[in-house]
């Protein structure tokens, strides 16, 4: 092979020596004459055909015109072309992310402006009241005014002053919950008990004709909850539908539903106007909403914040005139 390359590619710069075994006998090597014979022969022959120039001239051509693969360049090709679109898309993710938080970010901004209106305004109306009849009170002679009309303004002081305190508390309540969360306290509940404990503090508030009745698809129900936030929850809905509700009934079901307690509050009232009924739950983060009423619209806020932090659900059902249907259901392990 060295003698043949040094011949047919001029190296000049090379010599080739033979060796004391001939190569076809050094590759060859065997005990065996009349193979070593046969193997020279066949050597021989194909030399003088010239079928070792060719091989070696294919050999030769092959080595210098080696090419890559077909599958490897479509592989290279491929892999780029995906890392290409990953950037893109990539790129394109973190542009929505961005474009989203911007958004959440001025709707809190917008948020924050609508309850702090919101708040201003309930919170003036009451005080406005307060001062007013307290300067009446206080700049009219004595005598002027008579003891029923002394009396009524000592009562529009004393009912705003109420309803001013129990706006605030329920203020500071959602406050808490919103920014230290819920801290719930999971016992064993028999809640057939808590929901007719329920209906009796509010049966002596219910107006004349008006009945009140409790719906079970199960009588014992027991369920590993929070009877504190559960206490504030339905005792809220039912306030609402005691308020509301001047003839007709009230009833109050409960069930075991999707590994969780399911609750809900029917009354036959007034319902809820088609203007609050959309974010009834959030009222004072709606501009077009200003509260004046005893109840301005915290305590539905404050059941969807402890709804939410247990991952639970909560909603109404209403058409106004025609009464209102709150629930909820809340995650819980039922027994």
């Amino acid at each position: 092979q060295a003698k043949y390359h040094i011949h047919h590619q001029s190296l000049t710069n090379l010599t080739a020596e033979d060796l004391t075994l001939t190569p076809r006998e050094y590759c060859y090597v065997s005990v065996n004459s009349n193979l070593i014979r046969a193997i020279d022969r066949e050597l021989i022959k194909m030399e003088k055909e010239g079928v070792v120039d060719e091989i070696y001239g294919e050999y030769i051509s092959k080595l210098g015109s080696f090419q890559m693969p077909h599958w490897v360049w479509w592989t290279l090709g491929s892999a780029i072309f995906l890392a290409f679109l990953a950037l893109l898309l990539q790129q394109h993710l973190h542009s929505r992310r961005l474009h989203r938080e911007m958004r959440r970010a001025q709707k809190s901004e917008q948020l924050k402006i609508v309850f702090l209106a919101n708040v201003s305004h309930a919170l003036r109306t009451p005080l406005n009241a307060v001062i007013g009849f307290s300067d009446m009170l206080r700049s009219m002679p004595e005598g002027a005014l008579s003891p029923s009309d002394q009396q009524e303004m000592l009562n529009q002081i004393h009912g705003n002053g109420e309803q001013l305190l129990y706006f605030i508390n329920e203020l500071l309540q959602l406050s808490t919950i919103q920014g230290n969360g819920v801290d719930f306290q999971m016992v064993e509940c028999n809640i057939g008990l808590l929901m007719n404990e329920y209906a009796n503090l509010v049966r002596p508030d219910l107006k004349e004709g008006v009945v009140l009745q409790i719906n079970a698809v199960e009588q014992e129900v027991t369920a590993i909850t929070d009877p504190n936030h559960l206490r504030l929850i339905t005792m809220h809905m039912l306030t609402n539908a005691v308020k509301h509700t001047v003839q007709g009934s009230i009833t109050i079901s409960y069930k075991i539903q999707d590994n969780g307690l399911y609750i809900e509050v029917k009354d036959t009232g007034d319902g809820i106007p088609n203007d609050l009924k959309e974010n009834i739950f959030m009222l004072l983060n709606d501009k077009h909403t200003f509260v004046q009423e005893q109840s301005p619209g915290l305590g539905l806020s404050i059941c969807k914040a402890i709804i939410d932090a247990v991952h639970g659900k909560i909603g109404v059902e209403s058409t106004e005139g025609q009464g209102a249907t709150f629930w909820f259901w809340i995650p819980c392990k039922v027994k």
